[in-house]
């Protein structure tokens, strides 16, 4: 059986770092690992390669690592910082897979997504490069090859949204993005995982998010082997979190490749 294998292609929030405009000392900084696209994640498993998120970066994203494949795209929800990259899908399916490609996600998301992009659907005239894609509910374990994929509900504020349980035989990866709510019945998807990938958005407390400190009650309460941090505003500087967090719990930065 396959690795599964994990690049991290965003660790931003919504504005992304530096922030335009802003000379705080985050976007500021010359660590690289302070510079954050928006949020989106890459995961290979043998020929199997899935999209998490499609952020607007996700041309940059692509460019940037080499990548020319996806089997299916995995939609937390459709903020613009987590679904605007799906327009890129045109370069994938038609000039490079030769396919459709399915996107899943719960129905809130779907009905949004078909309003959102009704052009992929009902295009006005001839040309302009339309991605194929197919919009697919999620409500149960499915399988993409040899990868099993289990959606895992949680809370954005008042939105019900959802992070997904990735399984390859016995490696166990949990992706959880703006979230700022599990119930009980999600924390018990999350048991025995080797891998957690949390939003931890700023060390303020937010409305709609987890932040830092909840971010690692959350973490210490799931037991993942290792948990990575991400969604970061340019309040969070990489080398101070890294510095403080327990061990097991890391920040994650753009470009960071694990294996599983």
């Amino acid at each position: 059986m396959s690795k599964l294998t994990l690049k991290f292609l965003g660790t931003g929030t919504s504005d992304g770092i530096p922030v335009i405009g802003c000379s705080c000392p985050v976007c500021l900084s010359a660590n690289p690992k302070d510079k954050r696209l928006r949020t989106g994640l890459y995961l290979t498993s043998g020929e199997t390669s899935l999209l998490l998120d499609a952020s607007p970066d996700l041309r940059e994203q692509a460019l940037k690592h080499h990548i020319t494949h996806f089997d299916a795209v995995l939609l937390s929800h459709n903020h613009c910082d987590h679904s605007s990259g799906l327009n890129e899908m045109r370069r994938f399916n038609q000039l490079m897979q030769g396919k459709t490609i399915p996107l899943y996600a719960n129905q809130a998301t779907i009905e949004e997504l078909k309003i959102t992009y009704d052009y992929f659907f009902n295009p006005k005239q001839p040309g302009g490069g339309i991605p194929a894609m197919t919009f697919n509910v999620i409500t149960g374990s499915i399988r993409i090859n040899e990868l099993t994929i289990t959606p895992i509900p949680v809370k954005h504020g008042g939105l019900d949204i959802l992070g997904y349980l990735i399984t390859n035989g016995n490696s166990r990866l949990a992706f959880i993005t703006d979230a700022s709510y599990i119930s009980t019945e999600s924390f018990a998807l999350l048991s025995n995982i080797d891998t957690l990938v949390l939003n931890a958005l700023r060390y303020r407390p937010h409305n709609t998010h987890f932040n830092i400190e909840e971010a690692i009650v959350i973490a210490q309460k799931i037991k993942a082997n290792k948990s990575y941090f991400i969604h970061f505003t340019h309040d969070v500087e990489y080398a101070k979190l890294s510095n403080e967090l327990p061990p097991g719990l890391y920040a994650a930065y753009d470009g960071l490749t694990i294996e599983i």
